[in-house]
Formats: structure tokens, sequence, C-alpha cells
């Protein structure tokens, strides 16, 4: 929560735009469809996911979840090399611990989408968003016959982390819109505004020509999440970002503290920064991310 907030301030010290915020209860789908979903814009649905996420905040809080997942082990996501993440296997309570008592600088991140049918069957897609396409094709077998990895196959996903957890800048390899519904605490979000032709965010480097149908890059290398703010909004703000002589002189000290959690030397490029956006999402939000747009 600290670290969400924290964030948000250095985007308001930037004078970065803040994606639009709507009451998701009293939104209907006309509204959403003609302001959002055509227009490829993300949005925050204010307590949307009261009525997504059913069963209450118990059945959704680490101690919920745990009698869910029992001994079962979940898939954790290691900060590692630039080009990805390495994945490996941990038991859930063995997770909850982690987050008690780590003290990386880049958390290991949860990231589940084999998940207790007893949690799915708690989840239904808001009716703001009218037809889920991806299940309508699920449920036709004669399509779905044969799938391993897709879209279709793996669309679901239980994600957790302590604070200053948090994915890599990249795009959805299927080109398709999400909806992220949050249990509980603080998310902060960073979207790059798509564009025609796709452009990539600062300091991801594509590696591959290869592209998918709108044109972004299928194999790219992108810093984690933590590595990614100091490099790029951290030294923004200490060049005239915004703030006062009191701020700034704080802002030197701290910088000091976090060296070390530094792997690599600052990037001195910053292009491109104009197309970033930022949100909270608070608990009992859903954050809509429509494709093409990038986003950690």
């Amino acid at each position: 929560a600290r670290g969400a907030r924290g964030g948000a301030a250095w985007f308001a010290r930037l004078k970065l735009r803040c994606i639009d915020e709507e009451d998701g209860e009293s939104m209907g789908f006309g509204t959403f469809v003609r302001n959002y979903d055509r227009k490829c814009r993300p949005v925050v649905l204010r307590g949307l996911a009261k009525s997504t996420l059913r069963g209450g905040d118990r059945a959704w809080d680490l101690e919920g979840l745990s009698s869910k997942f029992a001994d079962r082990r979940v898939t954790v996501m290691i900060a590692g090399a630039k080009l990805g993440y390495t994945h490996a296997g941990m038991g859930f309570d063995d997770y909850v611990r982690y987050m008690d008592t780590h003290r990386d600088p880049d958390p290991l991140y949860l990231f589940e989408h084999d998940l207790p049918e007893d949690l799915l069957t708690r989840v239904s897609t808001p009716q703001l968003f009218g037809e889920d396409y991806l299940e309508t094709i699920l449920s036709n077998e004669s399509k779905a016959k044969g799938l391993r990895y897709c879209a279709v196959t793996e669309r679901q996903w239980l994600v957790i982390g302590p604070a200053g957890a948090g994915s890599r800048f990249h795009v959805d390899p299927h080109s398709t819109s999400a909806w992220n519904a949050l249990a509980s605490g603080l998310k902060l979000w960073v979207f790059y505004r798509s564009a025609e032709p796709p452009v990539t965010p600062p300091g991801v480097d594509v590696m591959s020509e290869e592209k998918d149908v709108f044109g972004h890059p299928l194999l790219y290398a992108s810093p984690s999440a933590s590595e990614w703010f100091w490099k790029y909004l951290w030294p923004k703000l200490q060049n005239g970002g915004g703030g006062n002589s009191s701020s700034s002189s704080r802002s030197s000290s701290s910088d000091q503290k976090q060296q070390q959690h530094r792997p690599h030397e600052q990037m001195d490029s910053h292009e491109g920064t104009e197309r970033l956006e930022w949100a909270i999402q608070r608990h009992g939000d859903v954050v809509f991310v429509p494709h093409g747009w990038w986003h950690c």
C-alpha cells in the first residue's frame, strides 16, 4: 500500500495523466462500450468487484484462500534476467509466510492460473462487459478441442504480492482485453498509451521482428517493475519533475538508500514518457485493460 501511494505521488508530480475513474455499480453497458471499449481506453470501475468476487471479503483474504489451496503448490515469478521472469513452484502457505518476512528488492509475485474449482465458481464476468467471447469459444468443444495454452484455456489468474511486487511492462500476446478485480490492498497501475503504428514503452527492448496481428512485438525484454520505476521515473523527478526544495532534499537522501537495489546503471533516455498514464486500484475496484495497451 505504501509503495502504491508513493508511486502515485511520483506520477502526480510529473503531471502524467491519470486514467478515468467511474462508478462501476451504476454504469450501463452502452456507456461502457461507447466511452471505453470502442475508444480502446482503460478505466477504473469503482466498486464493481463487489458483485464480481462473491463470498465476501473473508473468502478472498489470505486465510480464506489458504483453506482453498490447502497443500497445493502455486506458481511464483522470480525477477531475474531482463528477458523475463523465472517461474518456480511454492506452497501457498509458504508464500504467505514469505510475504511477511522477505527483504527482497524485487519480491516474488504469485501468478497462478490453475485455480481451485471452489474459487472459480465465486467469480463472474461483470454484466457491464457483455458476453464473454472466450467462454463462448471454450464451451464449443469442437473449437476448443486440442487447445493447450492460449487465451481461451488460460485466461483466469490469481495474482498476489507484497508491497513492491509487480509485473514487468507487457502487452497481451493474444490481443485480448482484460479486466482485473482487486480483492484487497492497493495496486498501482502504469499504462503506456497505444499508438499507430505501435510503439514500446521506455525501457522495453524489442528482441525479434515477429509481431502480433496488431503489430506489437512478440519477443521483448522489460526491466522489473521496481527497476523501471527507479530508472525511468526517479531521474525525471531529480531533473525538475516538480516539487519544492525540501522535498527534493528528502528525495536525494532516499535515492542514496536505494542505490543498492539498482542492478544496472541508470538509463539516460526517457523518450516517450508523455504516453504514460497511471491509476490507483483500491479494494473493490475493477480495472479494464483494452487490447494494445502496455501495462505493469
